[in-house]
């Protein structure tokens, strides 16, 4: 991929409430950009852990 196609793509913008979101009692797993959106180089997973 050339310079200019890397700089051409308008950037994501995912609110808190968006995605899939699964509560497994105490520890969450929240996917906010997956593997598919990237073409497969990375994702983004918010783990978020009860007090």
């Amino acid at each position: 991929m050339g310079e200019s196609e890397e700089n051409s793509a308008e950037p994501t913008v995912i609110l808190s409430e968006e995605s899939d979101l699964f509560d497994f009692g105490g520890l969450g797993v929240h996917w906010k950009i997956d593997g598919a959106d990237t073409g497969e180089r990375f994702c983004i997973v918010h783990h978020p852990i009860a007090p």
